[in-house]
């Protein structure tokens, strides 16, 4: 019981952080810290999108297909040169 304690102890004098985000730091590992997150009630259905608007193109589908969906989303003075 005392080995836990002085473990506890030292532990709380080395940082709030545990060993493994101690040792993700020492190693410079790119890592996301534990953070408190709250979602204000969102789901992931409102950040995806509706099955009805999905393109689905199938293996052997022509480009002039795959230029037919594209046209809505050319920028100003694209030509769509890469899909001749």
């Amino acid at each position: 019981m005392i080995s836990v304690m002085v473990s506890k102890w030292v532990a709380d004098a080395l940082g709030q952080d545990g060993i493994y985000a101690s040792w993700i730091a020492l190693r410079r590992y790119p890592w996301l810290p534990p953070i408190e997150f709250r979602d204000n009630g969102e789901i992931a259905a409102d950040a995806m999108t509706p099955v009805k608007n999905l393109v689905v193109l199938h293996e052997g589908s022509p480009l002039s297909e795959l230029r037919e969906y594209c046209v809505p989303f050319l920028l100003p003075g694209d030509n769509m040169s890469g899909l001749t």
